[in-house]
């Protein structure tokens, strides 16, 4: 199953280089009702007015290999993610594909062990309306693109080229680095040059050794 809010991917349990596999579904709703009371509450008559608000939740186990990314992740996934958007459930061995119109979110992150951490996710929205399944994975549509890069010791930048270019300037790009064992964190001090090819992360120092990695995201 793939879980989508509007074009983030928050869950894929087909491939396991996300590192995030859903677990512990739940759903919940219940309809509008009327109760309309006779003489002396002898007669009542119920009238339905429709389905009110469904509940979907769901759990995700997250891995990380470091634990500065683990403590990235915990500090900005929250914000990262749109209050309220549509939520699509695809599973492509069905085919079965659904959307919940304008879903609020609410995001728990806790159980935090070793680099790991579970999110709690709860979606509260219309019922889910069946769709046709699409062709293409939502990270596919050229809005976002992720990747690392391994600078050299002594490094004071690196510059950002993309698989393949977007259509547009992206609006958001980020970039850290995870150290290796043993050696001090270097913070990334600025981002500039951002066109639809790349872009180039300033150091805050010289990279002391190799083996640090630097991961990458951008969002047109």
């Amino acid at each position: 199953m793939r879980i989508s809010l509007s074009t983030t991917l928050l869950a894929d349990d087909s491939n396991v280089a996300v590192n995030r596999v859903p677990f512990g579904y739940s759903w919940n709703g219940e309809p509008i009702i009327d109760v309309v009371n006779f003489f002396r509450d002898t007669l009542a008559i119920v009238f339905a007015r429709g389905d009110g608000p469904s509940v979907f939740g769901f759990n995700v186990q997250c891995s990380f290999s470091s634990r500065a990314e683990l403590l990235l992740f915990c500090c900005t996934h929250r914000a990262s993610l749109p209050i309220q958007a549509d939520l699509q459930l695809v599973d492509e061995t069905a085919p079965f594909a659904a959307r919940m119109a304008d879903a609020v979110r609410s995001v728990q992150i806790g159980n935090v062990v070793g680099l790991s951490c579970i999110v709690q996710y709860k979606f509260t929205g219309r019922q889910f309306l069946s769709e046709d399944v699409p062709d293409e994975d939502p990270e596919d549509v050229d809005l976002k693109k992720y990747g690392n890069a391994a600078p050299a010791e002594g490094d004071e930048s690196i510059a950002i080229v993309f698989p393949t270019p977007f259509g547009g300037t992206p609006r958001y790009v980020d970039l850290y680095l995870v150290a290796p064992g043993g050696e001090d964190f270097v913070m990334v001090a600025a981002r500039g040059g951002i066109s639809a090819t790349g872009f180039t992360a300033y150091f805050a120092a010289a990279l002391p050794a190799d083996g640090y990695i630097a991961y990458w995201k951008a969002e047109l």
